[in-house]
C-alpha cells in the first residue's frame, strides 16, 4: 500500500502540499532525518553490513527519527557530519575490518562465479542430452 494514496496518513498530507506546490517545505521538513538514515545506511554499507536488514528489525527506532523535533533532528545530523568531515564516516573502520570485509566480498564474488560457472555447464551438459535424444530419436525414424 502507498501511504501516499491513503486519506488521513501523514503521506497523504505531505502528498497533498506538493501537489499544492509546497514540495520544497515536505523536502526540508525530512531533509536532516533523511541525512541521519542515509549516513547509517553508509556506515554499515562501508562495514560489511546489510542495510535493509538492519531497519527491517529496528524500524521503530528509525520512527523516532522521523519524530525528533526538527531542533533535535538538525542537532544530531550536525553531529553526524561532524563526524564524518573528521573521520569519513560515522563509525571509521577498525585496523584489519577492511581487510576482513574485502576478504567476504572476495569470497562471495568467487562463490557467485562458481555458481555461474555450475550453471553454465549444466545447460552445456542438459544441451548436449537434448541432441544425443534428438539424433537417437531420427535414427529410430530411419530404422
Amino acid at each position: 500500500i502507498h501511504l501516499a494514496l491513503v486519506e488521513g496518513t501523514e503521506q497523504s498530507y505531505d502528498r497533498m502540499d506538493v501537489l499544492a506546490g509546497k514540495g520544497d517545505k515536505v523536502a526540508k521538513r525530512y531533509e536532516n532525518a533523511r541525512f541521519i538514515v542515509k549516513a547509517q545506511v553508509d556506515d554499515m554499507r562501508l562495514h560489511g553490513k546489510d542495510p535493509a536488514a538492519y531497519f527491517e528489525e529496528n524500524q521503530d527506532a528509525t520512527e523516532r527519527i522521523f519524530n525528533l523535533p526538527a531542533s533535535q533532528q538538525k542537532r544530531v545530523a550536525d553531529r553526524y557530519r561532524a563526524l564524518i568531515a573528521e573521520h569519513g564516516s560515522l563509525n571509521p573502520l577498525k585496523e584489519g575490518e577492511a581487510e576482513a570485509i574485502e576478504a567476504e566480498k572476495a569470497a562471495a564474488e568467487a562463490e557467485a562465479e562458481a555458481a555461474v560457472v555450475d550453471a553454465g555447464a549444466a545447460k552445456r551438459a542438459a544441451k548436449e542430452e537434448a541432441a544425443a535424444a534428438k539424433k537417437k530419436q531420427k535414427e529410430e525414424a530411419r530404422a
